[in-house]
C-alpha cells in the first residue's frame, strides 16, 4: 500500500560481473601457463618468471593468512603437528639402504 516495495523507474541496475572476473581468470591463468613454458624451455629466464608470478603466490599467502585468520583455514606455511616437515632432499643426497629382512 505504501508502495515501498516498488522499485523507483529509472534505479539503476547493478550489472553482472561474473563473466569479466571468468575472462581476467583466465587472462591470468593463460599469462602464467605462457611464463611457465618460457622457464621450461629456457632456464635462463627462471627467476625473470618467478619475479613476474611473484605477486600471485603474494594473493594466495595474504588469502591463506586471512583464512587462518577467520579460522577457516590451516596455515599453508607451517606443517601440521600430524604431518612432521620432511627432509630437504638435494642432488648428491645418498639413497638410504634397504635391508632384505
Amino acid at each position: 500500500m505504501l508502495g515501498i516495495t516498488d522499485a523507483k523507474p529509472g534505479a539503476p541496475v547493478a550489472p553482472n560481473m561474473l563473466e569479466q572476473l571468468r575472462a581476467l581468470q583466465q587472462a591470468i591463468a593463460s599469462y602464467a601457463l605462457q611464463l611457465v613454458a618460457a622457464a621450461h624451455a629456457d632456464t635462463e629466464l627462471v627467476a625473470s618468471v618467478r619475479n613476474a608470478l611473484r605477486p600471485l603466490d603474494d594473493l594466495r599467502q595474504a588469502q591463506a593468512r586471512r583464512a587462518g585468520a577467520r579460522g577457516g583455514g590451516a596455515n599453508v606455511d607451517a606443517p601440521t603437528p600430524a604431518e612432521p616437515a620432511a627432509p630437504e632432499v638435494t642432488p648428491p643426497t645418498p639413497i638410504p639402504a634397504f635391508d632384505d629382512a
